[in-house]
């Protein structure tokens, strides 16, 4: 599988992988300024959606509960690697 990213897609996913200790799974490629390739195989990216998962529920919501940038960001990249 193969999906773009931009340059705050591809930061959030680089930290959540790294709390994960999923960061030797993340196959990153400058597809052009400000957009990277990732690909892996499918359960790659079932496995960095659930550190991004994880990650959003430390970093993704304010006191209030409502999304930060970061919460922002992290729900659109766990949208991105959904697999149907």
């Amino acid at each position: 599988m193969k999906i773009y990213l931009n340059e705050e897609e591809m930061q959030l996913l680089k930290i959540a992988a790294s709390k994960g200790k999923m960061e030797d799974r993340v196959r990153l490629t400058p597809a052009s300024p400000n957009k990277f390739l990732l690909s892996g195989a499918e359960d790659d990216f079932v496995d960095l959606r659930e550190c991004c998962s994880d990650y959003l529920m430390i970093v993704g919501f304010d006191e209030n509960y409502h999304l930060t940038k970061e919460g922002n960001i992290l729900e659109k990249l766990i949208d991105k690697l959904y697999i149907d």
